[in-house]
Protein backbone atom coordinates (compact mmCIF):
# COMPACT_ATOMS: atom_id res chain seq x y z
CA UNK A 1 0.00 0.00 0.00
CA UNK A 2 2.83 2.37 0.88
CA UNK A 3 4.51 1.78 -2.51
CA UNK A 4 1.28 2.55 -4.35
CA UNK A 5 0.94 5.84 -2.48
CA UNK A 6 4.51 6.82 -3.40
CA UNK A 7 3.87 5.95 -7.05
CA UNK A 8 0.63 7.93 -7.12
CA UNK A 9 2.29 10.98 -5.56
CA UNK A 10 5.21 10.73 -7.97
CA UNK A 11 2.78 10.48 -10.89
CA UNK A 12 0.92 13.57 -9.76
CA UNK A 13 3.89 15.78 -8.93
CA UNK A 14 7.02 14.61 -10.75
CA UNK A 15 5.92 13.19 -14.09
CA UNK A 16 3.96 16.28 -15.18
CA UNK A 17 7.09 18.37 -14.58
CA UNK A 18 9.10 16.14 -16.86
CA UNK A 19 6.43 16.16 -19.55
CA UNK A 20 6.12 19.93 -19.34
CA UNK A 21 9.87 20.41 -19.61
CA UNK A 22 10.14 18.26 -22.74
CA UNK A 23 7.45 20.16 -24.65
CA UNK A 24 9.17 22.89 -26.73
CA UNK A 25 6.06 25.07 -26.60
CA UNK A 26 6.09 25.00 -22.82
CA UNK A 27 9.82 25.74 -22.79
CA UNK A 28 9.26 28.85 -24.92
CA UNK A 29 6.30 29.98 -22.79
CA UNK A 30 8.27 29.44 -19.58
CA UNK A 31 11.27 31.29 -20.97
CA UNK A 32 8.98 34.16 -21.99
CA UNK A 33 7.66 34.27 -18.41
CA UNK A 34 11.24 34.49 -17.16
CA UNK A 35 11.97 37.41 -19.46
CA UNK A 36 8.70 39.11 -18.44
CA UNK A 37 9.74 38.87 -14.78
CA UNK A 38 13.14 40.33 -15.57
CA UNK A 39 11.77 43.09 -17.80
CA UNK A 40 9.46 44.07 -14.95
CA UNK A 41 12.24 43.83 -12.35
CA UNK A 42 14.59 46.06 -14.31
CA UNK A 43 11.84 48.51 -15.25
CA UNK A 44 10.72 48.84 -11.64
CA UNK A 45 14.31 49.46 -10.55
CA UNK A 46 14.79 52.06 -13.26
CA UNK A 47 11.51 53.75 -12.37
CA UNK A 48 12.45 53.92 -8.70
CA UNK A 49 15.79 55.49 -9.61
CA UNK A 50 14.09 58.12 -11.74
CA UNK A 51 11.70 58.98 -8.89
CA UNK A 52 14.65 59.35 -6.54
CA UNK A 53 16.58 61.46 -9.08
CA UNK A 54 19.53 59.07 -9.21
CA UNK A 55 21.23 57.37 -12.14
CA UNK A 56 19.14 54.71 -13.83
CA UNK A 57 20.88 51.42 -12.95
CA UNK A 58 19.58 49.02 -15.60
CA UNK A 59 18.69 50.77 -18.87
CA UNK A 60 20.33 48.20 -21.16
CA UNK A 61 19.11 45.23 -19.12
CA UNK A 62 15.49 46.41 -19.23
CA UNK A 63 15.68 46.88 -23.00
CA UNK A 64 17.37 43.49 -23.54
CA UNK A 65 14.80 41.64 -21.42
CA UNK A 66 11.89 43.37 -23.15
CA UNK A 67 13.36 42.68 -26.60
CA UNK A 68 13.85 38.99 -25.80
CA UNK A 69 10.31 38.83 -24.42
CA UNK A 70 8.92 40.49 -27.56
CA UNK A 71 10.82 38.02 -29.76
CA UNK A 72 9.43 35.09 -27.78
CA UNK A 73 5.93 36.54 -28.14
CA UNK A 74 6.27 36.37 -31.92
CA UNK A 75 7.26 40.02 -32.27
CA UNK A 76 4.05 41.25 -30.65
CA UNK A 77 4.82 44.32 -28.57
CA UNK A 78 1.25 44.23 -27.24
CA UNK A 79 1.63 40.65 -25.92
CA UNK A 80 5.07 41.40 -24.48
CA UNK A 81 3.81 44.53 -22.73
CA UNK A 82 0.86 42.62 -21.26
CA UNK A 83 3.19 39.92 -19.89
CA UNK A 84 5.59 42.47 -18.44
CA UNK A 85 2.69 44.41 -16.89
CA UNK A 86 1.36 41.29 -15.19
CA UNK A 87 4.82 40.53 -13.81
CA UNK A 88 5.13 44.15 -12.64
CA UNK A 89 1.89 43.86 -10.68
CA UNK A 90 3.14 40.72 -8.95
CA UNK A 91 6.51 42.30 -8.19
CA UNK A 92 4.90 45.49 -6.85
CA UNK A 93 2.97 43.26 -4.45
CA UNK A 94 6.29 41.79 -3.27
CA UNK A 95 7.68 45.30 -2.77
CA UNK A 96 4.58 46.36 -0.83
CA UNK A 97 4.53 43.32 1.43
CA UNK A 98 8.18 42.37 1.81
CA UNK A 99 10.18 45.32 0.51
CA UNK A 100 12.69 46.02 -2.21
CA UNK A 101 15.33 43.82 -0.60
CA UNK A 102 13.17 40.74 -1.10
CA UNK A 103 12.57 41.61 -4.75
CA UNK A 104 16.29 42.11 -5.33
CA UNK A 105 17.11 38.81 -3.64
CA UNK A 106 14.51 37.04 -5.71
CA UNK A 107 15.33 38.48 -9.13
CA UNK A 108 18.73 40.20 -9.06
CA UNK A 109 21.07 37.29 -9.70
CA UNK A 110 18.43 35.34 -11.62
CA UNK A 111 17.86 38.11 -14.17
CA UNK A 112 21.54 38.88 -14.49
CA UNK A 113 22.19 35.20 -15.24
CA UNK A 114 19.31 35.01 -17.69
CA UNK A 115 20.62 37.93 -19.73
CA UNK A 116 24.24 36.81 -19.58
CA UNK A 117 23.59 33.16 -20.43
CA UNK A 118 20.10 32.54 -21.82
CA UNK A 119 21.12 29.17 -23.27
CA UNK A 120 21.39 27.72 -19.74
CA UNK A 121 17.81 28.75 -19.00
CA UNK A 122 16.63 27.33 -22.31
CA UNK A 123 18.32 24.03 -21.42
CA UNK A 124 16.62 24.16 -18.02
CA UNK A 125 13.16 24.56 -19.55
CA UNK A 126 13.85 21.90 -22.15
CA UNK A 127 14.63 19.53 -19.29
CA UNK A 128 18.34 19.17 -20.01
CA UNK A 129 19.51 20.78 -16.78
CA UNK A 130 16.46 20.30 -14.60
CA UNK A 131 17.11 18.93 -11.15
CA UNK A 132 14.20 17.68 -9.08
CA UNK A 133 14.76 18.39 -5.43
Amino acid sequence: MKHKLVFILASIFIFPLAAEADDPNNAVANLADDYAQCAAFYSLGNGAAIREHVAVPFPEAAIAALKALTDLKGGSIKKAAASAELSSKMEIEIINTEGWARLILRYGDFCKGLLENPSERIKYWEGQNRKIM
